[in-house]
């Protein structure tokens, strides 16, 4: 008699614990929020106007910013070097 005690136990408790995960899950569905986040740490580093993701506009503003970029490593004063030995 004890074992059919304890299988029905365990039924039981698998039984409550298989109730609340489906209540943890239909929660989850009625909040629709969201619950992970993924941070792409290489988009703003490679980030270019050449990407198929961007729109008109953000292809626009990452050309300005890479012209500006390009325009002030150029207008870096040249040093010029003269070692006589």
């Amino acid at each position: 008699m004890p074992t059919v005690c304890i299988s029905f136990s365990i039924t039981v408790l698998s039984y409550t614990e298989a109730w609340a995960r489906k209540d943890r899950l239909l929660q989850y569905e009625r909040e629709n929020t969201q619950r992970t986040v993924v941070l792409d740490d290489q988009a703003d580093h490679f980030g270019s106007q050449d990407s198929t993701w961007l729109t008109q506009e953000e292809k626009a503003e990452a050309k300005e910013r890479s012209d500006a970029r390009d325009n002030a490593l150029h207008r870096r004063n040249k040093v010029q070097l003269t070692i006589d030995l």
